[in-house]
Formats: structure tokens, sequence, C-alpha cells
């Protein structure tokens, strides 16, 4: 007897489909006491279905915009980078003019301190000598 003529019952097949009646089920989540006929998965399979078409639909919307989030995060990437160059350069600019008042500064000490020294050697009470020409022209 060939088993795979339909009018034959096929206990094998019966428990397997039991199986995966029951598989659906929990997919579905559907407990075995609902299961009285077949218009449970039909409500459940539409509730999945719609969920499907919902789901579809957010992810076109998704494909749709996805480019311009692509786009807008290599311009704010790009802007990113300019904008980090231009505070490096600002820094450098900073940096070097605090490096040229610094220079300007201690040039500046290094000459008053030089015009102290100085005027420290002279002797404000010894007067001056006079030379043969100076005295010469206050005659005149």
């Amino acid at each position: 007897m060939p088993t795979s003529d339909s009018s034959i019952f096929n206990p094998d097949q019966l428990v397997s489909n039991l199986q995966l009646l029951n598989n659906i089920g929990r997919l579905l989540e559907i407990d075995s006491s609902q299961i009285d006929d077949g218009e449970i998965f039909l409500t459940k399979l539409r509730k999945l279905q719609n969920i499907y078409y919902l789901t579809q639909n957010r992810l076109d919307t998704f494909d749709v915009i996805l480019p311009t989030i692509q786009q807008n995060y290599i311009e704010m990437t790009n802007l990113a980078k300019v904008l980090h160059e231009k505070q490096q350069k600002i820094i450098n600019c900073q940096n070097a003019k605090f490096d040229e008042y610094e220079s300007t500064r201690m040039t500046t000490m290094a000459e008053m301190k030089f015009v102290e020294n100085k005027l420290q050697s002279f002797d404000i009470n010894a007067k001056p000598p006079v030379t043969h020409t100076q005295i010469e022209k206050l005659q005149k």
C-alpha cells in the first residue's frame, strides 16, 4: 500500500500538521483554548498583515528620508572639520600674539634694566667734565 494515497489515514502527517498548527498558534499568540475553529487564525493573520503593511510603510518612509539623513550627516561632519580648523587657527593666532607680547615685554624689561643700570652709574653730585670747546661756546 502506497502511503502517498490521500484517502489513507497518515498518523505521522496528522501529528505534523497539529504541531504546525500549534507552532503557528504560538507565533500568533493564540493559546489552545482559542483554537475551536479557524476564525481566530484569520483574525490574527489580518492583524499581522496590517502590522506588516504599517511596518512596510515606515520602512518605505525611512528609505525616502535616509539619503537626506546621510547627506545631513556628511554636511555636519564637514562643518565640524571646518569649525575645528578655524578654532585651531584662532588658537595659533592667539599663541603667536601672546608670544609677540611676551617678547616685547621681555625686551622692554631688558631695556628698562639697562637704563636703570646706566642711571645708577651716574653720580648726580659729580660735576661733568667741561671740555675746551664747551668753554669757548659759553664765552661767545
